[in-house]
């Protein structure tokens, strides 16, 4: 796995000298631990916690969350993976990764996702032809992420735009990843926007997480019925973020939150 190295010392007028040696591993053993590393966020996508215990896997939400769910892991956490060794030969592969939990509420229509992304090490154990990856932690200090070419504001804001139509056509009180809210026993709802959630909004990147998040403000009015005798009514949420990854190609809407500040 490490590759060898060579290194000219002149010790004719010394009795000892240290030898630099920064260790380094062989092109094979490079893709060996790509592969590893690649291999250890597809276990990890298999977790079915919210918070998975630290240590084997570096994702989690910032919150509890009751229940399981599933993970999946978005673009590809190995494009800009770096191998170093510290003092003690300790090796670690480093980068940025970003996960998706999805996982489904009681009184909520469809699937809610929650995003989780950062930076990452993972230990590597080295052996004659084979690296595994005995932990991966999450990281911080890393190397910023540059953004990338393709993710300009505009394609965000088209997204989270074509997302808010889906959000006023679903008939539900509450919808997943969409940010509206009704307040009260309802049935036969039905929401309807009143004006562009994208005309004021901005978009932000994240270099160290490699998030994008749209933010804004919105108007939708409901009609629904409660106990039988029809009602009109505004979202009591009025203000929005949605959060976006790069998956390689394009952007990814993860979801849209709403809020009332």
């Amino acid at each position: 796995m490490l590759a060898p190295q060579a290194t000219t010392t002149d010790t004719l007028f010394s009795l000892g000298q240290q030898v630099s040696f920064p260790a380094q591993l062989t092109p094979g053993g490079i893709d060996k631990a790509r592969a590893a590393v690649k291999g250890a966020f597809a276990a990890c996508a298999r977790e079915i916690s919210p918070n998975p215990v630290p240590g084997p896997c570096p994702q989690g939400l910032s919150y509890s969350l009751a229940g399981t769910g599933n993970w999946s892991v978005v673009g590809d956490p190995i494009q800009d993976m770096a191998i170093s060794f510290d003092k003690d030969m300790n090796v670690a592969a480093v980068g940025h990764y970003q996960m998706i939990y999805g996982y489904q509420e009681s009184s909520v229509k469809g699937v809610q996702h929650v995003p989780a992304s950062g930076g990452y090490s993972a230990a590597l154990t080295l052996a004659a032809d084979a690296v595994t990856v005995a932990s991966i932690q999450p990281a911080s200090g890393l190397s910023a992420l540059t953004r990338p070419i393709g993710a300009s504001d505009q394609a965000a804001k088209a997204l989270v735009a074509s997302a808010f139509k889906r959000c006023a056509a679903v008939r539900a009180q509450s919808v997943a990843d969409c940010p509206q809210q009704l307040i009260s026993i309802a049935s036969n709802v039905h929401w309807s926007l009143v004006r562009d959630p994208l005309s004021a909004a901005s978009v932000n990147f994240d270099s160290a997480t490699g998030q994008f998040t749209v933010h804004g403000n919105f108007v939708m009015n409901v009609s629904y019925s409660f106990l039988g005798y029809p009602k009109t009514d505004r979202s009591f949420t009025t203000t929005y973020v949605a959060y976006l990854f790069w998956n390689g190609t394009s952007l990814q809407l993860v979801t849209i939150d709403g809020s009332n500040s």
